[in-house]
């Protein structure tokens, strides 16, 4: 077997006994290249998914926690008696109102469920795109990165941009 130096890695260079098993073997490497590459794009994607189902819980959230409030401010107009103060038909429409508030288990089940899908769809975008960069390129960028955040002049900058993600993510 002939051994061969390169930069900074010996490779073993297996001499092919025929075309038959090259071929093959230039296939199966094929195919494995191919599987990654798709493992990284469904992984993307999955992770996009999941964070749009996460932002539609959220925004179920925010419907329910609309109607709460409306309720509450619709129920304190009956208590404080101010409905005669208002038009007839308003008055009328607020005695004849339903006041139906969610339980506060489904909040927070709704809350947590849609964080939770948020937090696992930005890990899968995460580990897709660092698995599509090259180990050199992901180098570079952790060495830009760390110049940034270690105090560097990008320090207040990068900060401010993760925690306004943070307080997106969080809503």
């Amino acid at each position: 077997m002939d051994t061969r130096r390169s930069s900074s890695r010996t490779t073993l260079v297996r001499p092919l006994l025929n075309t038959k098993s090259a071929i093959l073997a230039h296939y199966q490497e094929s195919k494995r290249i191919q599987f990654v590459k798709n493992s990284i794009w469904v992984s993307i994607l999955t992770g996009v998914i999941l964070n749009v189902f996460g932002s539609f819980l959220g925004y179920l959230r925010a419907e329910i926690d609309e109607k709460v409030v409306e309720a509450a401010i619709d129920k304190k107009f009956i208590y404080y008696g101010m409905v005669k103060l208002m038009n007839e038909t308003l008055a009328k429409q607020l005695l004849e109102k339903d006041f139906y508030v969610p339980s506060s288990i489904v909040r927070v089940l709704l809350t947590t469920a849609g964080r939770m899908m948020n937090v696992i769809g930005t890990m899968k975008i995460f580990r897709g795109f660092s698995s599509y960069l090259s180990e050199k390129k992901r180098l570079r960028l952790r060495v830009t990165a760390e110049r940034f955040m270690d105090e560097g002049e990008g320090h207040g900058e990068w900060s401010d941009a993760l925690a306004e993600c943070c307080q997106l993510c969080a809503a």
